[in-house]
């Protein structure tokens, strides 16, 4: 697929996939090849998990400036989830300069509505399990 690479086969610029490594798409593939659970949230993922993963380079400056000047919040904040309530049963309604980033994401990867749908659903699921180990 065009715009899409598999980091072990494709050597990137830096610049250009610092965008996709803050994508939800990039914390789902985290969370699903990640390992070892430190609880809070904090998951370990070694090189060979990290390459099974993929990166899509982005070069849209207008974005990626709005990225290094905003404040990076915890997960649920990012994903529009409110932790005090059952999780499963909400709906994310992420941040809007989120939901920018990961619509290009899901745009390069062409992906329906209903693939960026299960994607969140999934975010839904795995920000419910990394609440139950906190």
């Amino acid at each position: 697929e065009q715009g899409c690479a598999d980091i072990q086969v494709k050597k990137m610029e830096r610049r250009k996939i610092d965008l996709s490594l803050n994508s939800t798409l990039h914390w789902l593939f985290q969370n699903l090849f990640g390992r070892v659970s430190f609880g809070g949230g904090l998951l370990k993922i070694q090189a060979f998990e990290l390459k099974k993963t993929y990166v899509i380079e982005i070069d849209d400056d207008r974005i990626r400036e709005k990225w290094y000047k905003r404040e990076c919040k915890p997960l649920f904040i990012e994903l529009g989830i409110d932790p005090t309530k059952p999780i499963r049963e909400q709906e994310p309604k992420p941040l809007p300069d989120r939901a920018e980033l990961d619509n290009i994401i899901f745009d390069e990867l062409g992906l329906t509505k209903r693939a960026k749908g299960s994607i969140l659903g999934c975010m839904r699921i795995s920000t419910a399990k990394i609440k139950q180990s906190e």
